[in-house]
């Protein structure tokens, strides 16, 4: 019976999930179980998260074939080491764009409308139907601006469109304008300096590592507010930092961050105009069950002998 390693501990509810949508006729082990060290060495098929898939965990794993990424982004993957080891890297595009393009609009709400303060307050017996009213704002009439336009970026588009926002968007080669009705492409420079809100849907590279930075936060408008839900480094944090403090920007949500998880002694969490969320982005069930079977229907596809979908390399020769 075939067996499917998965790489990052989970909870037992969410294994519950895993089985429920595991083909038949497979096993599942996971790191909590004692006896995954030894299933990894005799394993033909790897999914995983967030954990590193490093060229060590490959060379545990002899017999591997295919390294699934449960999610879109693989740069917690060595591609290139899988690829000299003729083990295939797969990822899962698209299925949890739902889920991720709903969290940003959450994000954005709850700064707009300081969602998280008047929680708190109420909580604490506070009932200030006026403190934060004249710096809450409406999605309506606004101008988002999306730095990236995957299958992700187009769902928060298409969900920005209802709300009657302004949508632009940049990418280094910007698509014919009959595929994007209703948005046009413009540079990042005039992205940053015309947008009221900046969401970010680009993969972590050596292009975009700290790619906003000090002098990108600094020509956005002193109302904007950045959104994060991709990779943590493509931002400089120290740089967001100073820009929330000294008021070159509104405020940030990340849902993101350059090495988690944030710190407790952050002083970014003092900051009431910054929120943070731990990589949830894709943290639905729904989102699960459909990245689930989407990857296990490609483990089985190998395993008939055909050729996978959704392929990141091109191994030689396959082990």
């Amino acid at each position: 019976m075939p067996t499917i390693v998965h790489m990052d501990r989970i909870s037992p509810e969410l294994k519950e999930i895993f089985l429920a949508v595991l083909p038949p006729g497979f096993r599942l082990v996971t790191p909590e179980e004692p006896q995954w060290e030894v299933e990894l060495t005799a394993t033909r098929y790897l999914t995983v998260n967030t954990a590193p898939v490093t060229a060590a965990v490959m060379d545990r794993a002899p017999r591997l074939r295919l390294i699934h990424k449960l999610g879109a982004g693989y740069d917690n993957i060595d591609v290139a080491a899988a690829s000299r080891r003729g083990i295939i890297v797969a990822r899962t595009p698209g299925a949890n764009k739902v889920s991720v393009a709903e969290l940003v609009f959450g994000l954005a709400l709850s700064l707009y409308r300081h969602l998280p303060a008047l929680a708190a307050e109420t909580r604490a017996g506070e009932w200030n139907m006026w403190r934060h009213r004249p710096y809450c704002y409406e999605l309506a009439g606004k101008r988002l601006g999306l730095v990236g336009l995957g299958d992700i970026g187009r769902a928060v588009a298409e969900r920005a469109l209802a709300f009657e926002m302004e949508v632009v968007y940049y990418r280094r080669h910007p698509l014919p304008p009959e595929e994007t009705p209703g948005i046009r492409a413009v540079s990042l420079p005039e992205l940053l300096r015309t947008s009221d809100i900046v969401s970010l849907h680009i993969p972590l590279t050596a292009e975009t590592r700290g790619l906003i930075g000090a002098a990108e936060l600094r020509s956005m408008k002193p109302s904007a507010i950045l959104i994060n839900t991709a990779r943590g480094s493509i931002v400089d944090e120290a740089a967001l930092l100073t820009a929330l403090r000294e008021g070159w920007i509104a405020g940030a949500a990340l849902d993101v961050v350059a090495e988690p998880p944030l710190p407790a002694t952050s002083p970014l969490l003092a900051l009431p105009n910054f929120l943070c969320t731990p990589h949830v982005g894709a943290a639905t069930r729904d989102a699960d069950t459909r990245v689930l079977k989407t990857a296990y229907a490609n483990i089985e596809r190998v395993e008939r002998g055909e050729e996978p979908l959704n392929v990141v390399n091109r191994p030689a020769v396959q082990a």
